[in-house]
């Protein structure tokens, strides 16, 4: 038995302990609630579990206990942990620091089962006497995601991965490795660090947002699951809609947030690039957007309530498929959010099964009572409520079947492959969902339930289509002269726009909640702006100099710039004034001047980077200057490396004393010197520094520098000279084996130049401008359903 110096092997057991103590607790939790609701399912009035209460608190003090831990480890730089260790280093800032927690399986499964947690604790203190049955299945579905954390091997199956493993314990045999000394820790000194894909400030923010969406999902579920349990069909509506409309809310925040990144971000394929991972958090948004739909037509005529009930079931279902495919390695090749395989598949599996045929047997044991006619009655708006829910299902089942490739070819042994362009795939597919859906959004939002006048309607609507049409025509040639289906696409969404702006007027004259139109707008101005942002946008760098960058399009689209020269881009003249380097990042400065009456006049300027990780790889990030009626997007396609501005001329060893030439100078090493941290030389610990002198070819003295070989804990690192009256460099790689002599690089000065892309993407504060009115109104929704139904907290 070793006694490890320094391991916090404490915390390990405490953190493990934890995990277990919140999932015991969560499940007994479930099972209580769960018997209170089968015995008191034809009960009008139902009591409350104050133990399964307790349990389902107890377990949330274990869980945030756990949560508590695993941050201070973080914080602490505690890379005896493989989770620690494999997502963090001590050169990220706090905020990345702490977005390490969730930028693994394991800290993201913790944070998705604590959002849980949250608004467990609320639901079962506002769900009344419904508590009983939602509980049970909210509890029993809090268990399944803490049980992703337990990591325990069953021998047959992995029951998760625990993230309060210590890196030794995944070691089978630690003889002969570093884990065998008591003091492996001091060899420890550094974790992996973060994927440089992952540094970003929206890593902060899009993940906890997205598990909130996620999180939040399951409440409809629960409540859904209960009605069926205690056979009321109807009386949970009420109940549930304020829970579907939160749903709806939060995972689209999540979603579009995830869009944001990726819109700054290069490595993601821009807004919206229909990644597998984006796509599965996307269909549950849409059948969770059906369910709210069908939702109001159940409960304002007491019709199509069976397909209110699979919507809003299959919408939890569907985050859990999302998690199969995201977490089980399957969509590892395809996707640049995946995780890789993990072990999990069979876990994973098993819960979406459980969480699948529970409600298929409730279903069908209540078929007759959630039976209901769909509404026929063409002129109402109830029947085109539903036709539009569908025609939104329809959709997402077309993306649901292509993101599922990967799926359908384990599954049957195919060889299908994905669509090689994603992007032009899915919006050829989808763009005809929008249209109908934009113009059924209109003409319905005229409707009334029950029946219509359709004259008056079809007066009304094509006041709106011509002036839409007119908008549109305007766009079309302005902007997509010759795509007739654009056109059809503007007017659809222009004629959203103005029914959603005229109805929400009528309805704040009547004083009324217009939240449903506001966010019916919101959907209007988005569509509008993804068409004319995105289909619409303009790369106004290309090569004019006469250095080839490759292909054709390569050399269409970028532009090499050499630093302190004038080219034109577009309407502007672009200057690339200087760089900086940051730590890991180097930022350069691009100036963007117009040019009028003979002088320049300085616009913007934008500041695209490079994040250079040894480890993992260079990522270049795009800098965006924000206009009112567009962006300039800029980033970097290539960027010299190296010390400096050097290229390698020559590779060498030297002895002391000897000459080495270099672009036509004489470098000398001069003098050697050793730094040790003691008296003695430690090979583990030294530092040995190189004197160079530097002489032109008639013999004149030009200039000095040092350069440092550097191991520090075995760990080797170079500091590079430079003789700056020369333009010439030099590196110390190593210590020969001949004794005096040092291995050195030797690099010589050329252009500092780079190459960049600049796309101006116009219109693309319309896309923003409509998600947040969008988002408006899905809370003005919330707030009116919230004030209609009766829920205290008990």
């Amino acid at each position: 038995m070793i006694s490890y110096i320094g391991e916090w092997t404490w915390a390990a057991w405490t953190g493990k302990i934890l995990i277990i103590l919140a999932s015991v607790s969560v499940a007994i939790s479930a099972i209580v609630f769960s018997q209170k609701a089968i015995r008191e399912r034809k009960s009008m009035h139902p009591g409350k579990s104050k133990t399964g209460c307790i349990f389902f608190v107890i377990h949330f003090v274990f869980l945030i206990l756990a949560a508590m831990l695993l941050m201070l480890l973080f914080l602490r730089h505690r890379f005896e942990f493989m989770y620690v260790w494999q997502y963090s280093s001590t050169d990220l800032p706090i905020h990345f620091l702490i977005s390490s927690f969730w930028a693994g399986q394991e800290g993201s499964f913790l944070l998705w089962a604590f959002f849980q947690g949250i608004l467990g604790l609320v639901l079962m203190r506002t769900s009344g006497r419904w508590q009983a049955g939602a509980m049970g299945v909210y509890a029993a579905a809090q268990f399944f995601v803490m049980s992703a954390l337990l990591g325990i091997d069953l021998g047959f199956m992995q029951l998760g991965r625990s993230p309060f493993t210590l890196i030794r314990e995944t070691i089978g045999d630690i003889e002969g490795t570093i884990f065998s000394r008591p003091d492996y820790l001091s060899a420890i000194t550094e974790g992996n660090g973060m994927n440089p894909l992952l540094e970003n400030i929206w890593m902060v923010i899009h993940p906890p947002a997205l598990f909130l969406g996620y999180a939040s999902v399951l409440a409809p579920y629960s409540l859904a699951i209960a009605a069926l349990i205690r056979r009321k069909p109807f009386d949970w509506i009420p109940v549930v809609l304020p829970w579907v409309i939160f749903a709806v809310l939060t995972l689209g925040v999540g979603i579009i947030l995830g869009g944001m990144w990726a819109y700054v971000s290069l490595t993601f394929g821009g807004f919206w690039a229909w990644d597998p991972v984006e796509n599965a958090s996307y269909i549950p948004w849409i059948t969770l957007v059906a369910a709210l739909h069908l939702l109001l037509v159940a409960r304002k005529r007491q019709r199509g309530l069976l397909l209110a009930f699979v919507m809003t079931l299959l919408s939890y279902i569907l985050v859990l498929y999302a998690s199969l495919l995201t977490r089980s390695g399957i969509l590892g090749n395809t996707s640049v959010h995946a995780f890789g395989e993990n072990g999990l598949l069979a876990q994973l599996l098993i819960t979406l099964l459980f969480f699948s045929i529970l409600p298929i047997i409730l279903i069908v044991r209540r078929y007759r009572d959630i039976h209901t006619e769909v509404p026929e009655n063409f002129r109402s708006r109830e029947f085109w409520m539903v036709m539009g829910s569908l025609i939104m299902v329809l959709g997402a089942f077309q993306v649901a079947f292509v993101t599922s490739i990967p799926v359908w070819n384990k599954i049957f042994g195919l060889n299908m492959a994905p669509p090689s362009n994603p992007v032009a795939y899915y919006n050829a597919w989808q763009m005809p969902f929008a249209i109908v859906m934009a113009v059924l959004m209109g003409l319905a939002s005229f409707l009334t339930y029950r029946n219509s006048d359709w004259s008056k309607i079809l007066k009304r609507s094509l006041v709106f289509f011509a002036i839409a049409a007119f908008i549109g025509f305007i766009a079309w040639v302005l902007h997509f002269p010759g795509k007739p289906l654009y056109y059809v696409y503007l007017v659809s969404s222009v004629f959203l726009i103005l029914v959603s702006v005229d109805v929400s007027i009528h309805l704040v004259r009547r004083s009324f909640n217009p939240g449903g139109m506001i966010a019916h707008l919101g959907i209007g101005i988005f569509l509008t702006g993804i068409m004319l942002t995105f289909a619409n946008s303009t790369v106004i760098s290309r090569n004019t100099s006469r250095m080839s960058l490759g292909d054709t399009q390569t050399n269409a689209e970028n532009q090499i710039m050499f630093r302190g020269d004038t080219v034109e881009m577009g309407p502007y003249l672009a200057i690339y004034s200087g760089r900086e380097e940051q730590g890991r990042h180097v930022y350069y400065t691009l100036d963007f001047y117009t040019h009028t009456n003979d002088t320049l006049k300085k616009v913007f300027s934008v500041r695209p980077s490079v994040n250079r990780n040894e480890k993992m790889g260079y990522v270049y990030n795009p800098s965006t200057y924000n206009m009112l009626f567009k962006d300039i997007y800029t980033y970097i396609s290539f960027a010299q490396d190296g010390p400096g501005f050097f290229s390698l001329t020559k590779a060498s060893d030297i002895a002391l004393k000897d000459t080495l030439s270099v672009k036509g100078f004489q470098l000398i090493l001069d003098s050697l010197a050793v730094e040790t941290p003691g008296t003695e030389i430690d090979p583990e610990n030294v530092n040995i520094i190189a004197f160079f002198k530097l002489f032109n070819s008639n013999g004149d003295f030009i200039d000095t520098t040092r350069a440092a070989y550097i191991i520090s804990n075995g760990v080797v690192n170079h500091v590079d000279g430079n003789f700056k009256n020369a333009k010439v460099g030099v590196s110390f790689r190593g210590v020969s084996e001949q004794p005096g002599t040092i291995q050195i690089s030797a690099w010589e000065d050329r252009p500092d130049f780079i190459v960049v892309k600049v796309v101006i993407n116009p219109y693309i504060n319309l896309v923003w401008l409509g998600t947040l009115v969008t988002f408006a109104g899905l809370v003005l929704a919330w707030f009116r359903r919230r004030r209609q139904v009766n829920i205290k907290f008990v």
